[in-house]
């Protein structure tokens, strides 16, 4: 008789977090995200307790992740920080030529938000992208896919199977190994909020206009002096 092995049982704590890591490598702050996503995050991760902070030579900054975005802008306030380093992993649907939502949000309705926060510090949101074009392996996978059909079409006709995105009511001929969410893109970064009497606004100072390959975007944000 051969008794069985196994590994002993360990009640693991899982976060999503960011590091904030200084010119000379030093780790200056850790964040936990402390407003999780329902849809996803729920099934992996716990809340993290508290936002945080840190002092830089330009400013004194604060940490957040994606949803956080709904919960942190008024905790933020106030912590008077100079700007806001901001995480996203939004999502697009699978439509290579990009998603209008995902535009509209960072367009109108985050820089709306930020408004009516009256949030007075600068965000700078980092945004996750995909390649222009599919990984080799995709590209096999569908080109497998296309003379398996093709082979079974008596009629020659292209009758290629139509699989419904989980985030969109339309349909796309694909792959059904194609992951079915890409890169959501359109890092931007974001001014203050200018309460003045002329004018009440928040201006997008930089954004990418693309959900595809590396950009990196550029804005003149004013050093914050202690």
């Amino acid at each position: 008789e051969v008794e069985a092995q196994y590994f002993p049982y360990h009640e693991w704590t899982f976060y999503n977090s960011v590091s904030l890591i200084n010119p000379k490598g030093d780790v200056i702050a850790h964040y936990r995200k402390t407003n999780l996503w329902p849809y996803y995050d729920f099934a992996w991760c716990t809340y993290g307790k508290d936002i945080v902070t840190a002092e830089t030579e330009y400013g004194k900054v604060g940490l957040g992740i994606c949803f956080d975005v709904h919960k942190i802008l008024p905790e933020y306030k106030k912590e008077n920080i100079w700007t806001l380093l901001y995480c996203i992993a939004w999502m697009s649907g699978y439509d290579r030529t990009g998603d209008r939502d995902t535009y509209l949000w960072f367009h109108d309705e985050l820089p709306q938000r930020l408004l009516k926060e009256q949030v007075p510090y600068f965000v700078v949101g980092s945004n996750w992208s995909v390649p222009s074009s599919p990984f080799p392996y995709l590209i096999e996978d569908l080109q497998a896919e296309t003379k398996s059909e093709d082979k079974g079409d008596k009629d020659n006709t292209n009758t290629k199977k139509s699989v419904k995105s989980s985030n969109t009511s339309e349909e796309s001929s694909r792959s059904p190994h194609v992951y079915d969410w890409t890169g959501g893109g359109y890092s931007t970064i974001y001014s203050p909020y200018t309460g003045t009497e002329k004018e009440e606004k928040v201006h997008i100072l930089a954004q990418s206009l693309t959900i595809y390959d590396d950009e990196i975007i550029y804005a003149d944000i004013p050093i914050c002096k202690k």
